[in-house]
């Protein structure tokens, strides 16, 4: 479920509705935190460590999410929590819901903490929208996540990988591809967006489909490639859906 070339990022960002970006962040720190998930990206768990995420009950994940606007004293938790060394290996989350709410006071007090975190300690920034966030976590976070119903253009494009009559018609992607400038930026979160809301069920070959997304994530086009990189994922996915 999660981007799987952000795994050692330790500021990552991600942009939409609130139910949305929690359920992706829940995701992600299953991904990072579980073993079976670690071995398996993105499959179904129902360990200890999966379902204390998925509750906000595990002890590695600190959630902050205040009634109003960020306090000072609302983000205290992460310096009482980092003054303990992490175990070789270990991991522990803050995860900031409506960090767009953060205040100039509390962003400037996380601003050495966020740049250079004790070993095994990161920070997730859940915000409804981009602008919003102030350019002191801007400027330190990666955006892992944003939702495509922001992006119109992407959610159309979208449904040529994951609509079952869109997936059999490599013309109609061939049309819009060449009608729409795609960004790098854009590819990237659609991929991510991809592996998000991917079902492996409704493929007759699951672990090609698997394989194809995580080849995917980890070899990104060069400038100008989008297009090509495109239209390669969407046949491979094509192959993996409907030939057996």
């Amino acid at each position: 479920m999660s981007n799987l070339i952000n795994a050692a990022a330790t500021a990552l960002i991600c942009i939409g509705p609130r139910d949305e970006i929690i359920e992706f962040a829940i995701g992600h720190l299953q991904d990072i935190m579980c073993p079976h998930r670690q071995a398996q990206p993105g499959s179904a768990c129902r360990c200890a460590v999966c379902h204390a995420i998925t509750l906000h009950q595990s002890s590695a994940v600190t959630w902050i999410e205040p009634a109003n606007d960020y306090l000072l004293e609302d983000i205290e938790p992460v310096f009482n929590a980092i003054r303990y060394q992490l175990d070789e290996g270990a991991r522990h989350a803050f995860v900031f819901v409506n960090a767009h709410l953060l205040s100039v006071a509390c962003a400037n007090r996380l601003l050495k903490v966020v740049e250079e975190p004790p070993r095994g300690y990161f920070f997730m920034f859940l915000a409804n929208d981009y602008a919003a966030l102030l350019p002191t976590i801007q400027s330190r976070g990666t955006v892992t996540y944003q939702s495509v119903h922001q992006t119109p253009m992407l959610g159309g494009l979208l449904a040529y990988f994951t609509d079952p009559e869109k997936q059999q018609d490599p013309a109609g992607l061939d049309t819009l591809l060449r009608n729409e400038t795609i960004s790098l930026a854009e590819t990237r979160l659609l991929v991510h967006q991809l592996a998000t809301i991917i079902d492996y069920t409704q493929y007759r070959q699951p672990a090609l489909a698997r394989q194809t997304l995580d080849t995917a994530q980890r070899n990104f086009p060069q400038a100008g490639g989008a297009q090509h990189f495109l239209r390669w994922l969407f046949m491979a996915l094509h192959a993996a859906r409907f030939i057996e």
